[in-house]
């Protein structure tokens, strides 16, 4: 079992994907958003990326992935896109 505490953990938190891109946290976050990288999985509150994952992306060139589709209103329209509420 000491052998296993010291190995890579198989789920890395945002922080250390951070670590690994030698980035911040809220960069980690713009790259998700925009489909720069993989999504990670959500466990309760926190996220997380197979580790496994992470390591093909990097050795893959770091490829940009489908971004996360942007909400739309249910009404078609935002107030903020036809001028309303400025």
């Amino acid at each position: 079992r000491q052998a296993q505490a010291k190995e890579a953990p198989e789920l890395l938190t945002t922080e250390q994907v951070a670590a690994l891109l030698a980035t911040s946290v809220d960069t980690i976050g713009r790259m998700v958003a925009r489909g720069k990288m993989p999504r990670p999985s959500r466990l309760g509150r926190e996220y997380r990326w197979p580790r496994a994952v992470i390591e093909q992306w990097i050795a893959d060139g770091m490829p940009a992935v489908t971004p996360i589709p942007r909400r739309v209103s249910s009404r078609g329209d935002s107030p903020a896109r036809n001028g309303a509420h400025r």
